[in-house]
């Protein structure tokens, strides 16, 4: 009898232990779910690159502008936007080394909600190095998307909606439709950007 017992207790230990090793972890939501994702990012820093993944859906590196972690990025394929303040690039042309990424400018009318395929004639605009003259009378060099752009009207300037995007990932496998929504918090405080994605 109490081998028997003993031999019951064995065998449901084993089962314990074999299911909590087993044990999948929660997914994140990364647009797959026929769920967009929407994200908000603090980003009035003017030295700070936030790289971001669709697939993970998160911030997988901050890094202030040239440092080694930020030049080290240049090395990865896990990364698809940055965005610092109103500047934005993608894993391509000259912010990457092995990036395949790229970025298409959707048709005015194209909107988040009506576009469910990828265009016949779509092309990707890749990232270009720019001059970005600095208050000191320096000249700041950064690669960048020169395709999206916080579009500003009037002094002091005023968000104003910017054109649907498509953006293909860094390893170039996934496009993801791109929809920046505002540019300000609610106290109207500019460098608060907010997006939502969704995988196409």
């Amino acid at each position: 009898m109490k081998r028997n017992f003993l031999a019951i207790a064995t065998m449901a230990i084993m089962i314990l232990l074999n299911s909590c090793g087993k044990e999948t972890p929660e997914t994140p939501n990364n647009g797959n779910e026929n769920q967009s994702v929407e994200v908000y990012i603090d980003a009035t820093s003017k030295t700070t690159w936030h790289y971001y993944s669709f697939d993970k859906a998160e911030f997988i590196a901050i890094c202030e502008v040239d440092s080694q972690e930020d030049k080290a990025m240049k090395s990865r394929d896990d990364w698809d936007i940055a965005i610092m303040r109103y500047h934005v690039k993608t894993n391509s042309g000259t912010s990457t080394d092995i990036g395949k990424g790229g970025l298409y400018t959707c048709s005015e009318g194209v909107t988040f909600d009506n576009l469910t395929t990828l265009p016949a004639d779509i092309t990707y605009a890749v990232d270009q190095l720019v001059e970005q003259p600095q208050m000191s009378g320096d000249t700041l060099y950064l690669s960048l998307s020169t395709a999206v752009v916080a579009v500003m009207d009037g002094m002091p300037p005023t968000w104003l909606k910017s054109p649907l995007y498509i953006v293909k990932d860094g390893k170039g496998e996934n496009n993801y439709k791109l929809d920046f929504i505002s540019y300000k918090n609610n106290e109207g405080t500019s460098g608060h950007v907010s997006y939502r994605f969704y995988r196409l």
